[in-house]
């Protein structure tokens, strides 16, 4: 194994962490903006259960870009 294919299972290593954490971080903020908001005495409604739908898919798919981005201007 030469250090080229080291550093390849490194980066590899690398996109899987920051994707798990890109999933995570979404979940994080909307489990306590929810726990805030009933732990005010708000009461839970029928659009709360989409709420964490739609913020793991807007926050994922923010993620996902900036880390495209940010791979395209590692490589140049």
């Amino acid at each position: 194994m030469d250090n080229s294919t080291i550093i390849d299972l490194s980066i590899d290593f690398l996109q899987l962490f920051i994707s798990i954490a890109a999933c995570i971080s979404p979940l994080l903020a909307c489990a306590t903006a929810l726990g805030i908001l009933l732990w005010c005495g708000l009461r839970f409604g029928s659009i709360l259960t989409a709420t964490p739908i739609l913020v793991l898919a807007i926050g994922v798919d923010d993620a996902f870009l900036m880390i495209n981005h940010w791979q395209q201007i590692y490589q140049q």
